[in-house]
């Protein structure tokens, strides 16, 4: 279902993005206060791609987890306008749209004005 498809029922799809928030930063949180499995730490300082390698792609390697939680990555919004709630609501989707999502050029150290 798309935003052009009507009502909404009781079998719609809603993507929530950020009703996860809350949850994700507690994850985070407890993933920073001890070392990996691998016996890595990381921070707010590490790079994305210490826990997520395909995010590197699109000059996007020296984003920081604490850059994309602040909003100050420089995405460029990715998501098509004809993009479906049910593609929302597909992880691997969303993930592979993220990561392939280009960085704004110049936009290090800056607000982002669009995602990220």
């Amino acid at each position: 279902q798309s935003l052009s498809d009507g009502p909404l029922a009781s079998s719609s799809l809603l993507p929530l993005l950020d009703a996860g928030v809350g949850v994700l930063l507690c994850c985070l949180l407890t993933a920073i206060s001890r070392p990996t499995v691998a016996g890595k730490t990381i921070d707010f300082e590490s790079p994305v791609t210490n826990v997520w390698p395909d995010f590197a792609q699109r000059d996007k390697s020296n984003i920081t987890l604490g850059e994309l939680l602040q909003h100050r990555a420089g995405l460029v919004r990715q998501f098509p306008r004809d993009m479906t709630f049910r593609a929302f609501c597909n992880e691997l989707r969303v993930e592979h749209v993220l990561a392939s999502a280009p960085r704004e050029p110049d936009s290090e150290g800056e607000p982002c004005r669009v995602i990220g």
